[in-house]
This record gives C-alpha cells, structure tokens and sequence, in this order.
C-alpha cells in the first residue's frame, strides 16, 4: 500500500512513519530486482516533479536570492 502511494504520489507524499514503513517494506522483499525497479522507479518521478517545482523561484527563497545579488554587486562596484 505504502510502496503503491510512493510509486504513484512520489516518496516526498508520505509522511515520516509512511517513509520508514516504506524503507522496510523494500528491505523485506526478497526480489532485489523488483526493488531496484521501484527505487529508481519512485527516484526518478521524484525528480521530475522536484525539478518542475524547482523552475519557479518564488516567495522567499527568491527574494532572498535577489538581496544577496545585489548586495555582492553593489560591494564589487564599490
């Protein structure tokens, strides 16, 4: 159930008791193989969705960005 949830919503969807079942759910399995395949199955679509998100550099961590930008070139001009 757990693996299914991580496989379809991506692993950052479980909570923290969910990401522990998760991780001794596959220690479990006896077929390495399969495990394999999830792991690099549920990795992968949790990248992808992580660098979708990652394209849009709002709210804090963008403003934050900015002021630093700023403020090394305002002291490399000076």
């Amino acid at each position: 159930m757990i693996i299914k949830q991580a496989r379809e919503s991506g692993f950052r969807s479980l909570n923290f008791s969910e990401k522990i079942q998760y991780h001794l759910d596959l220690r479990k399995c006896e077929n390495k193989i399969f495990v394999k395949s999830v792991r690099k199955e549920v990795n992968d679509s949790q990248l992808a969705s992580d660098s979708e998100k990652a394209k849009t550099f709002t709210g804090k961590s963008s403003s934050f960005a900015y002021c630093i930008i700023l403020f090394i070139t305002y002291l490399t001009l000076n």
